[in-house]
């Protein structure tokens, strides 16, 4: 098989496929290590064995081009000898498979990574902030920034290009998607891997960053790739490329249920949601003429149309599920020509009544001028739930007291939009009521009408549970039920909703409830069913029967996920709820006080974790809490209590590896690097037993060899660092120290510590940057560096 030049082999090649090169090379001779050279001057031309070190140096070169010097350590002298005359043939062949393997990784059009070769790649990233998020001890001595929680990602579109192929045809069309992925990928940051991810598409990933991050790389991409122009074959006109872009975070735009799919589902789920956007800003800006991006999380605050009018004074819009739309969310309606941004006055107010996978059934709620009402075309804009009307109605929807009073006795399951009218009523006059949500594992309204009848039966029976208007629910979307308790407490309720939900298993439908009640804390009435919402998200994590309260344990998952999501201060919120309504809740504390880590208070960190320990000393926690303290102690500067709680640390968890990176690392501060390895290598160690356990022990023992001057182990150690957490980025930039402390190719330590900078924006990896860039005579970009470097703390 010909080999095309787009897969031509360069030295950043060796260094991402060393492992598929050193696996290659064992099946010919054996060996106990290995590293990679770079050489400028003085490289071997044929191989050369060391016998007194037991070392082969392996020139690797192709097309008569050295890219480097394989080093094998610990060969077998009887067994390597007569392979000598042969070597060469075997390097030859072995990169001639590492230029199979990029070339299947490259797309034969764009020159860019294909989509398999993308969607492992997201699935890398995925796999990194979930292990810092189920381990937040990952980082180091030092908290994650919190754009380290997440990753981005882009999706370009070209919305012409069915088109442009009918129109010049297929070729033209080639070559107008080549010239927009070489203007795509001309100027991206470093870490950003392009890729084409579809007949018209091409995708980007951001490791790190937010919002703000991904919006600015999708606008440039833009702005680069809408300055390519094709000229017509027949017209010589130039034809002129219409685009759009998306862009979607991980986990931040991922629902609950979806975390927890395999990372294979997940990768895919999220490219769904960027390109959901990306056909938001299609929609939006059509007829404009110019390029759009839109954030996946803006869809649902200001994507939303109408798609077609209903009877009954429904609508039908384009915001589903996929969008994270729920029954009950207000919006406010505008017409094309008057949008948002004019400030004029809305046509009226909708709310969603049923909502589906990609769209939902609306109800005007009232409008503005009867003569106006919303139409098909008409955009949406999400309305607070606390906040007022959009604008000030002419014709309202007025609520009778008979409204009420029909179905009081609970006889008829009333759709969404009546039920808000009814409990809207009734909370008014009620100073106490229960709300409860009720979550079928199957759709459809036969499902929800059986459940329904089971429930009145079993009301029934408990005599109504509650003084004044009987109970009353509502169809709650296609799979669920809302049900509303007068002067009923959840202690009150939660019985006949366990017996609830087991009389619907033995049915073979397997259901989930979660209860709220009024007054609770400091939430209003209008928050509620915000409560019943948590209480049913901790519902489907406890065993059978799945009724849960809204209680400290709902409020602490509640946090748990707003943390997962990165957002730490609603989470510090969320757990201070937790603790106020349970002041002994462990989790709270231990989590509030990972929490005031992350943002830098350690005083409050470690008085939250000292109240945890107190509490739990014998829980399952405690290792964990032991070890947050030992953390927070070693950051103030307290190395002896530090110690202390790291050594009760493994005492109760033997397998904690970082409890012995830290007390390797104070022995490194007090100058004993003996007892420092010791604790890395038992830290490695646990890190082999358990696989998928990301640590540092690698990176911190090549420390130990450099200071050591065994520059060679070091190396070795700093590429099986990276090999196991291509993401490392102190290994990054302690390998690009050694390749530019060893006169290696200067451009592969830039390369590095560009990478080390785009995932820790710290001043080190600037300054080896600009060391860098000054040993390639680019003095210019080296003050650019350097200056980056001083602005930093």
């Amino acid at each position: 098989m010909k080999i095309s030049r787009q897969s031509g082999l360069e030295r950043r090649d060796l260094l991402e496929m060393e492992d598929m090169l050193r696996r290659n090379l064992v099946d010919f001779f054996s060996f106990s290590g290995h590293a990679l050279y770079f050489p400028t001057e003085s490289a071997p031309a044929t191989p050369k064995l060391v016998p007194q070190e037991r070392r082969l140096l392996l020139p690797l070169a192709r097309q008569n081009r050295l890219l480097g010097v394989f080093m094998a350590r610990g060969v077998r002298l009887r067994e390597i000898r007569p392979l000598l005359p042969v070597l060469p043939a075997v390097a030859a062949l072995c990169l001639d498979n590492l230029a199979l393997v990029k070339a299947t990784r490259t797309d034969a059009l764009t020159s860019l990574a294909t989509e398999e070769a993308f969607f492992a790649d997201i699935q890398q990233q995925a796999l990194r902030v979930r292990a810092f998020l189920d381990d937040p001890a990952a980082t180091g001595n030092q908290s994650a920034p919190l754009h380290s929680l997440c990753f981005g990602l882009v999706l370009l579109r070209l919305c012409n290009g069915k088109e442009t192929a009918l129109r010049v045809g297929y070729a033209s069309e080639n070559a107008l998607l080549r010239k927009l992925a070489q203007a795509c990928a001309a100027d991206l940051p470093e870490g950003v891997q392009a890729a084409r991810v579809g007949r018209h598409e091409l995708a980007l990933v951001l490791p790190v960053g937010g919002r703000m991050a991904c919006h600015e790389l999708a606008r440039a991409a833009l702005d680069r790739m809408e300055t390519v122009r094709l000229p017509d074959p027949l017209t010589g006109r130039s034809i002129r490329p219409v685009l759009c872009a998306g862009h979607a975070l991980y986990p931040q735009d991922m629902r609950g249920a979806e975390m927890r799919l395999p990372m294979f589902e997940q990768a895919r789920r999220l490219m769904s949601l960027a390109g959901l956007a990306a056909d938001v800003a299609r929609d939006g800006m059509a007829g404009t003429g110019k390029s759009r991006v839109m954030p996946f999380a803006r869809i649902l605050h200001e994507g939303g149309v109408v798609l077609q009018s209903l009877q009954g004074a429904c609508l039908r819009v384009s915001l589903g599920r996929r969008a994270k739309a729920a029954e009950g969310m207000r919006f406010a309606v505008y017409s094309p020509e008057k949008g948002r941004e004019t400030g004029r006055a809305c046509k009226g107010e909708i709310v969603l009544l049923q909502v589906e996978e990609s769209g939902a059934v609306a109800e005007i709620l009232h409008v503005a001028d009867a003569a106006n009402m919303p139409a098909p075309g008409d955009g949406l804009t999400l309305l607070d739930p606390a906040s007022a009307p959009a604008s000030q109605p002419k014709t309202h929807i007025v609520l009778r007291a008979s409204d009420c009073a029909h179905g009081a006795k609970g006889e008829s399951l009333c759709g969404y939009g009546d039920f808000l009218k009814r409990s809207g009523f009734e909370m008014e006059r009620s100073a106490r009521f229960t709300l409860v949500l009720v979550r079928l594992d199957r759709a459809g309204s036969r499902a929800c009408a059986g459940a329904f009848r089971l429930w009145r039966s079993l009301v029934s029976g408990s005599g109504g549970l509650g003084g004044g208007v009987a109970p009353f629910g509502g169809r709650y979307g296609d799979n669920s039920l809302i049900l509303f308790h007068s002067g009923a407490t959840p202690e009150d309720v939660a019985p006949v909703y366990r017996r609830l939900c087991e009389c619907l298993a033995q049915r073979g439908l397997g259901a989930a409830a979660g209860v709220a009640g009024y007054p609770f804390l400091r939430y209003t009435k209008a928050e509620t069913r915000d409560c019943a919402l948590k209480a049913l998200e901790y519902a489907l994590l406890l065993p059978e029967p799945k009724a849960g309260v809204c209680n400290s344990l709902a409020l602490n998952i509640s946090a748990d996920r707003l943390y997962s999501l990165g957002d730490v201060f609603g989470a510090v919120e969320e757990y201070k709820l937790a603790l106020l309504a349970d002041k002994t809740n462990v989790m709270a504390l231990n989590s509030l006080g990972v929490c005031m880590a992350a943002l830098g208070r350690r005083q409050d960190a470690r008085r939250h974790f000292l109240a945890a320990l107190k509490r739990g000393a014998d829980g399952p926690l405690a290792g964990q809490t032991c070890y947050n303290l030992g953390a927070i102690c070693q950051s103030l500067g307290e190395r002896r209590a530090a110690g202390h709680y790291y050594r009760r640390c493994i005492a109760v968890v033997p397998n904690h590896s970082f409890a012995h990176i830290r007390l390797g690392q104070m022995c490194e501060e007090r100058r004993r690097p003996g007892q420092a390895k010791r604790f890395y290598e038992r830290a490695a160690a646990l890190e082999d037993a358990q696989p998928g356990n990301l640590c540092p022990a690698r990176r911190l023992l090549a420390g130990l060899a450099v200071h050591g001057r065994q520059q060679g182990e070091a190396r070795e150690l700093l590429r099986e660092a990276l090999l196991r957490n291509p993401d490392d980025a102190a290994a990054m930039l302690a390998l690009a120290r050694l390749y530019l402390n060893g006169n290696e190719d200067p451009s592969l330590a830039e390369m590095l510590a560009r990478r080390s900078a785009a995932l820790r924006d710290c001043p080190e990896a600037w300054q080896t940057l600009a060391r860098a860039m000054r040993v390639l005579g680019r003095d210019a970009e080296a003050q650019l560096a350097e200056a980056r470097a001083e602005r930093l703390p």
